[in-house]
């Protein structure tokens, strides 16, 4: 341009910026792994409800368990049950099969009360 010139420069911007072609792939690995680490998350999460879910209702057949145990002290101890050493550790299908079971009496037991 000279002095005095009073024509505007103008220049051309393409009107969207151009990519790269192999980004497009990034983008979906970094989804796919998004994605795969939040049910990673979601199932850590259901895992751990199912845990304390357990641990909250053994606690509660616990406590049901030595209050029926103290209203049974006047029975003689030979019908308790037998405690045996052996295997201390339940499997997780074991516990979870537990939980049902009291989780089925305790329904049981509320469904005699409302009659």
């Amino acid at each position: 341009p000279q002095e005095g010139d009073d024509s505007l420069m103008v220049r051309v911007v393409p009107a969207k910026a151009l990519k790269n072609p192999g980004k497009i792939k990034v983008n979906f690995e970094e989804l796919g792994k998004a994605k795969e680490e939040e049910e990673r998350k979601r199932t850590e999460e259901e895992k751990q409800k199912r845990y304390e879910e357990h641990r909250r209702s053994f606690r509660e057949a616990k406590r049901r368990s030595t209050a029926t145990q103290e209203d049974d002290e006047d029975q003689p101890k030979e019908t308790k049950e037998q405690v045996t050493p052996g295997k201390l550790k339940l499997t997780f299908e074991e516990l979870e099969k537990e939980r049902q079971d009291l989780q089925k009496k305790q329904a049981e037991e509320e469904a005699k009360r409302r009659l």
